[in-house]
Formats: structure tokens, sequence, C-alpha cells
């Protein structure tokens, strides 16, 4: 089960807390009186939720604590107190916690709280592994990755996209139209991604901030907002200028090759 940190000055209150997590089956990582105790052993004993007070001893109360287990270890905090005062209330709010329970409670109040604060807890940490691993994905990629804006402004961009349009880690990120010179072209590409239609391996030329000629392959799909306007897009370029050429000069190959072959013939 879980293991459940409890900080709380009154001792009674702490015991009674402690017994009841106890007989519903929780493990408890640790008691404590106080913030700076809490802290002092935090990454020793992992625990996957802390309880509380307030008001406790020593020179952080709770709302200061609460903050920077947030802050540190990213852990869920579910405030216990009597205080339910305005300017208290604000304070908590910035800890973000997981509950706010008034004391007196009732144990099935506490263990309400507890069980949606560990699965909303779970929940984010899931959101935040996915996010990390999109993250990684995006910005070690070996193709061009970026985020664009409904008017085409690269507003995030990994490496490969920096080096591809030549443009250094702390230059500006261009406008699609500035490295895309056929503005028809890119127009077309804007308003298919808008409608919804996701594109892919679409070949586009590119002019590199530096000046140099490309050809690139382009994959892109919408980005919506919350009520479903298009908000921009995510897309990679894969850089194809060099199949290109390979590819025009066996074009031009075979056709001096089909010449000489008919010069052959009416030899």
């Amino acid at each position: 089960m879980p293991g459940i940190a409890i900080v709380e000055d009154e001792y009674i209150v702490a015991l009674d807390i402690k017994g009841f997590l106890e007989r519903t089956g929780y493990s408890i990582a640790g008691v404590f009186s106080s913030g700076e105790d809490l802290l002092d052993r935090f990454a020793e004993l992992d625990p996957d939720l802390v309880l509380m007070d307030i008001k406790i001893r020593g020179g952080l109360d709770g709302v200061e604590t609460a903050s920077l287990v947030h802050k540190r270890y990213r852990k869920p905090v579910v405030l216990l107190t009597a205080f339910a005062d305005d300017e208290t209330i604000a304070r908590a709010k910035i800890t973000q916690p997981f509950g706010y329970i008034i004391k007196p409670f009732e144990e099935r109040e506490l263990k309400t709280a507890i069980e949606l604060a560990l699965y909303r807890a779970g929940m984010e940490r899931l959101l935040l592994e996915s996010e990390e691993r999109y993250r990684n994905l995006f910005h070690e990629g070996i193709s061009g990755n970026f985020l664009a804006d409904e008017e085409g402004l690269v507003i995030e961009a990994n490496p490969a996209f920096r080096a591809l349009v030549g443009i250094g880690p702390g230059d500006a990120l261009p406008r699609l139209g500035t490295i895309v010179p056929d503005g028809t072209a890119l127009a077309s590409f804007l308003k298919t991604v808008a409608s919804g239609r996701r594109l892919e391996l679409v070949e586009l030329p590119l002019r590199s901030v530096d000046g140099r000629a490309l050809v690139v392959l382009a994959n892109a799909a919408a980005i919506r907002d919350a009520s479903g306007r298009f908000a921009g897009l995510r897309g990679e370029l894969v850089d194809n200028t060099e199949r290109r050429r390979l590819e025009e000069r066996l074009f031009q190959a075979q056709k001096i090759e089909r010449r000489l072959r008919l010069a052959d013939l009416h030899a």
C-alpha cells in the first residue's frame, strides 16, 4: 500500500491519524511535528503522499512546507487544518494541494481525500511521463521537428530543424513563409492542414536562412485549441535535397543514353 507521511504537531491527533491509516491498510512513512523534520528525511523515506497540518512546529508552517514538497519532489499533499479563513485558503491554493480538509473531520472524509489525491497524482505522473517521452522524441529526433502557430510562426523546434534551416541554438525561429519561398505551395500546405487533413511526405522547396536551396519532405498535422479552432501545426521536415539531385542526374544520364541509342540506330 502507499506510504503516507504525517506532519502534525499535536501528538494525540497524530497518533489517531496514524492508527486509522494503519487500520485502513496504508503504510506510514513517518510522523513529524515540523516541516523541517519532514524535509530532512523526505528523499530517504520517499512517501507517496503527505498529510500536512498548517499550524506546525518549526520555522516553516504547513503551507510553506507543502510548497517545498511540491517544488522539490512533485508529491501530493493533503492539508489538514482548523483554519478556513480567506487568507489561509489563498496561501494554500498557491501550493496546489491535492486536498484541503477542515478539522474536525470524519475518517471516511480523510480516506476519500487520500484516495482521490493518490489517483490524481498517479494520473499526473503518467501524463508527465508521456510528455517527457514526447519531448525526448521531439528534441532528439533526426528529422526537423517543429511547432508553428496559426500564422506560420515557428514557436518551437529541435536541433535538427535549426541545422536544416541554418540557424544556431540562440537564434530566433523563423516564419515558415521566410524559409518556404513558394508562397502558393505554402498557402496550400497551411490551408490543407487547417482543414483537418494530415499531410505526409509532401515535397516542398525550402530556402535556408543562410541561403541554401533545399528540397524537403514535410509531414504535418493541425493543433487545435479547446474549442476546436485551428491554433497551429506540428510537423517534421526531412532533407530530400541530395536524393532529388541524384534523381535529376540519373534522369539526365538516361536522356543522354537514349539520345546515344537513337544516334546509333540512325548511323
